[in-house]
């Protein structure tokens, strides 16, 4: 009898949990201002230039302000025995939605503890899996400028966003 009431509330958890997993969202619903959460997954100028003892992958605090605006924060930072560097900034984009997909173009500002300082027109996406949870990917023409030299390179990361 105890297995049997074990199952019975088994089987009815995965049918609440399914009926929520797969309940449909309204493609039409207004995007108003959001906040969220992201990280940078994946960054090829980390391969390149791996030793610019940099911060590698950046946390994104993201501001949409109404449907057509994204204000985004980052940090990053790098520690060992040999070097501690961090890294802020600030991206500033327009968004376009269409359907389930954000169209994002605008301007990435950095500044990091050695003082160099970045620019980086930047042009990418968001794909909304569901209302919270976001994967997208973006491109930079990264211009770094320091007290030495400068250079102008490309950059493109995926990122992963959560929403509250």
């Amino acid at each position: 009898m105890k297995t049997t009431i074990t199952s019975l509330t088994f089987v009815l958890m995965i049918l609440l949990i399914t009926q929520s997993l797969f309940g449909q969202e309204d493609e039409n619903e207004n995007k108003n201002s959001k906040f969220g959460l992201g990280v940078s997954l994946f960054n090829l100028t980390e391969f390149v230039y791996e030793n610019d003892n940099g911060p590698t992958n950046s946390i994104y605090l993201t501001i949409d302000i109404g449907s057509k605006f994204r204000l985004e924060p980052i940090v990053g930072f790098t520690i060992s025995n040999r070097f501690e560097q961090y890294a802020i900034g600030i991206g500033g984009f327009g968004r376009k939605s269409i359907s389930k997909f954000d169209l994002l173009y605008g301007l990435r500002l950095e500044l990091s503890s050695n003082e160099t300082k970045v620019i980086a027109p930047t042009i990418g996406g968001e794909y909304y899996f569901i209302k919270n949870f976001s994967i997208g990917s973006e491109v930079q023409l990264r211009g770094r400028i320091n007290d030495e030299d400068w250079y102008v390179f490309t950059n493109s990361s995926v990122i992963v966003r959560f929403y509250f």
